[in-house]
């Protein structure tokens, strides 16, 4: 399948607090999302953040936000504006599968009214009911939310069920999103409530796995270059972060045609040549 990986803003923080062995300094944590093209049109895979991400956060507990994570966004930047550069006449956006409801990753979703939006069933339940300081720990700013969004989602239950062929050994717990055996969501615990990732067949005869935030940069799949302790306090089950991990690095072992996409990971967006991550 076609796909495309961009880059909607991104956040700063001190490397070494990310990944074992990073410097102490501050790095780029691009906020990474894909488009995928389907039988039905250009799918997004999250939206990124968008410049009302620093608008909702001039008030309330979620003033901290930037403290911690200061964002950089501009209007030229945001998912809407990065497709309206590759569509062509006629195409539209066919919809968004959401990752899970952080927002970093749901920010976008105003740009695309009337759009289906595939989320976890788990996900959008530890989510949908979250205010105050419990949406700032949660990292899920309800505000971002399109007022309509519960009659547009699709919700998805991912079950031991019949996988594709092309799907790798072990990964058949998942959920096949458009009923055509061409894009499978598989639960990645750990990092957020219900995270999903998506798999499709690649071009060249592989697989693309985007794993959104199960790792943040692809050397968390290094043995010793995992994430430090200090990840624990943003991360939902540090125990299943660290088997989801282990599960990857397992895949990567055994089947390097895995291409795996984290979503904030800067290598990863250099070697793709995504804009703005020279």
């Amino acid at each position: 399948m076609n796909w495309r990986l961009f880059a909607a803003g991104s956040c700063r923080h001190l490397e070494a607090v990310a990944v074992k062995g990073g410097a102490w300094r501050q790095a780029v944590f691009p906020a990474l999302f894909a488009a995928v093209k389907t039988s039905r049109g250009w799918l997004l895979v999250d939206t990124g953040y968008a410049p009302r991400v620093l608008e909702a956060c001039r008030s309330g507990w979620w003033r901290l936000y930037p403290l911690m994570l200061p964002v950089k966004v501009g209007p030229e930047e945001t998912a809407v504006r990065r497709m309206q550069s590759i569509l062509e006449k006629g195409e539209e956006i066919a919809g968004v599968f959401l990752t899970h409801f952080h927002a970093d990753h749901e920010a976008g979703l105003k740009d695309f009214p009337r759009v289906p939006v595939w989320a976890g069933r788990e996900a959008w339940a530890a989510s949908r009911d979250l205010r105050g300081f419990a949406s700032l720990k949660a990292a899920h700013l309800p505000g971002l939310l399109p007022e309509d969004l519960p009659e547009r989602l699709r919700l998805l239950d991912c079950s031991d069920a019949k996988a594709p062929g092309w799907v790798p050994e072990g990964w058949s717990a998942g959920s096949d999103v458009l009923g055509d055996g061409t894009l499978w969501a598989v639960p990645l615990p750990g990092h957020a409530p219900g995270q999903l990732g998506l798999m499709f067949p690649d071009v060249d005869g592989g697989v693309v796995f985007m794993v959104a935030d199960a790792m943040w940069r692809i050397d968390w799949l290094e043995e010793g270059h995992g994430p430090r302790w200090p990840v624990r306090f943003v991360t939902h089950d540090w125990r299943a972060l660290h088997e989801t991990i282990a599960r990857l690095r397992a895949l990567r072992r055994d089947r390097p045609d895995v291409r795996m996409i984290p979503f904030h990971c800067m290598k990863t967006a250099r070697e793709l040549q995504v804009e703005g991550c020279g």
